[in-house]
């Protein structure tokens, strides 16, 4: 995890795997201890209060009471797609209840949260980052007009939310080539989309660095990586202008319309001023940037404290 790397450089902080050990800040994910595991809501609300989540931990620290410092990162309402609270949603509100502060991946998902009830006002809006000693312009292809444009997409998963359609109707389009990284959406015809299978962090970085734009036709994202990745690499991005998406893709790409081949003229028009653009920012995608953020809260609720 990037910001783990981060913080594993930080003087003065340290990093502490056990739950019941000592530290003085718990950061809990949505729901997840891990990527697809649920984290025990009430082990969080014991470690909040207690500093341990059972009692015999309690016993054997000799009755030692140390209440943690709850910080809770949130990304989106899986009830927002489906008509049902779901145990993800269950456990991120009893969570988010309980936490002294909150941390949400964009102003879409904080909104988001707001519109189905949060309503405290500790919180902060702190967009993802990458590791940019990974997703980096170094040895960078840019477009040079005279070649045929390189699309790139990607996606683990094949859900057809993700836009697996539009990326095959952009395919047939004249003089472009378009390259899909990770899970292909079963039953949508692929057309002329060059399809290759989930690669490693840096084998994926070395793909977006022979590519010239970053198609991302997914819609209701919270803060999608992949585009942060694209961009530190240099791409200007296709999307849809929508959900956390344009909060960090608005000034460096086109967002996408019915109209798939006025928006590859309008991106290739503008292809060198985007590119520019992401030059001059490009920091601000990267995790030391947004760990910088996180630091910063985690150094004024300790103080606090």
């Amino acid at each position: 995890m990037a910001l783990r790397k981060f913080f594993s450089k930080v003087e003065d902080v340290e990093i502490v795997d056990n739950i019941n050990g000592d530290y003085d800040i718990l950061l809990i994910n949505s729901a997840y201890r891990a990527p697809g595991m649920y984290f025990n809501y009430r082990h969080i609300k014991s470690v909040k209060k207690y500093g341990y989540t059972a009692w015999a931990f309690y016993l054997l620290s000799r009755f030692k009471r140390k209440n943690k410092i709850l910080v809770h990162r949130l990304d989106g309402i899986r009830s927002r797609y489906a008509e049902v609270m779901t145990r993800m949603d269950d456990i991120q509100w009893k969570s988010l209840s309980i936490a002294d502060y909150a941390i949400f991946q964009s102003r879409y998902s904080y909104e988001l949260f707001r519109y189905h009830g949060f309503q405290r006002e500790r919180f902060d809006i702190i967009y993802n980052g990458v590791d940019q000693d990974i997703f980096n312009m170094d040895n960078k292809v840019f477009w040079n007009k005279n070649e045929r444009l390189r699309l790139v997409s990607s996606s683990w998963s094949p859900n057809p939310a993700k836009g697996h359609e539009i990326i095959a109707r952009i395919s047939e389009l004249k003089y472009i080539d378009v390259v899909f990284v990770g899970r292909w959406a079963e039953g949508i015809n692929p057309k002329c989309v060059k399809i290759i299978p989930p690669q490693t962090q840096s084998k994926l970085a070395d793909i977006y660095k022979r590519s010239h734009i970053y198609l991302f036709p997914s819609q209701n994202e919270s803060c999608p990586n992949s585009v942060l990745e694209a961009l530190s690499c240099g791409l200007p991005v296709l999307y849809y202008d929508n959900a956390g998406t344009s909060e960090i893709a608005n000034g460096y790409g086109i967002s996408l319309t019915q109209n798939l081949e006025d928006n590859i003229n309008s991106i290739s028009d503008k292809y060198e001023y985007f590119v520019e653009r992401i030059r001059k920012n490009v920091s601000n995608f990267s995790i030391e940037y947004a760990g910088g953020n996180y630091l910063r809260v985690f150094k004024n609720l300790f103080n606090e404290k």
